[in-house]
């Protein structure tokens, strides 16, 4: 069985104020998916900051019911479970603030690496995938009752399946050397906290989070229904939908509708 002890012992590192996520640790050795773990925490009431750690998920799930590939006691799998005060904003600005959390993350572990947003939810390091995101969220009737992020990060892996080999990537790979995972951890809880106290500071958000995204008015390879080609991207609105220079003018995709034909 694998020792939860160094997750559950790890002292957090110096913060002040004191990181009020991740206070309340729930670690199990192998658990078939944090975020339907923490779901059902959030349906009976658990509190937001709560985190919910493994070692090994046997059914990961990335977005649009994709599979997440990690191998066991390598990386970090773990949700969050937030319960925002006020949704006057879109929970896609949810989105963005812990997706620069994990960008801050990996910035500041990688220096001098190109770390990069992809729409909507990868962190990309030196165009490779290092880290998903998957936002699931609970209501009653309109209202809001939480919301779990589910956060995939590649810390020691450094073998990927033939299938994502060329595209996928981790930490290790990158710095051609190991790293202490509940070290990451802490400092992957910092971040993200860091951003979300900034929920509400839309400018300050949407800036952070256009200089990271991914093929910010740069042409890049995509695909949709109707054709594909190399575009820019000129940014996200609040509906969480991708606007995309085309020849014939702006247009809006939702998740499904396009795709990013990566090298």
């Amino acid at each position: 069985m694998l020792d939860p002890r160094p997750w559950l012992l790890a002292a957090p590192p110096v913060h002040e104020p004191p990181l009020w996520l991740g206070r309340s640790l729930h670690y199990r050795p192998s658990v078939d998916s944090t975020n339907a773990w923490a779901m059902e925490q959030l349906a009976i009431g658990a509190e937001e900051g709560q985190v919910f750690l493994t070692d090994f998920q046997t059914r990961g799930r990335g977005q649009q019911g994709t599979l997440w590939e990690s191998q066991a006691s390598e990386n970090l799998t773990v949700s969050l479970l937030f319960r925002p005060a006020s949704m006057g904003h879109s929970l896609f600005s949810l989105s963005k603030v812990i997706a620069l959390g994990v960008h801050q993350t990996i910035s500041t572990l990688l220096p001098g690496a190109v770390v990069q947003i992809k729409w909507p939810n990868d962190l990309l390091v030196n165009g490779k995938k290092v880290a998903g995101i998957l936002l699931e969220s609970q209501w009653e009737g309109r209202k809001l009752r939480g919301t779990v992020a589910g956060i995939g990060l590649n810390v020691n892996q450094v073998a990927f399946s033939d299938a994502i080999q060329n595209r996928a990537s981790s930490l290790a790979s990158e710095s051609g050397e190991a790293f202490d995972r509940p070290r990451v951890l802490w400092a992957l809880l910092a971040g993200i906290e860091a951003w979300y106290e900034l929920l509400s500071s839309t400018s300050r958000v949407d800036r952070a989070y256009l200089s990271a995204l991914y093929g910010y008015q740069t042409p890049v390879a995509l695909r949709w229904k109707e054709g594909e080609g190399n575009f820019p991207i000129l940014g996200v609105n609040e509906a969480g939908h991708l606007a995309v220079q085309l020849p014939g003018g702006i247009r809006h995709f939702d998740l499904k509708e396009i795709e990013f034909l990566l090298p």
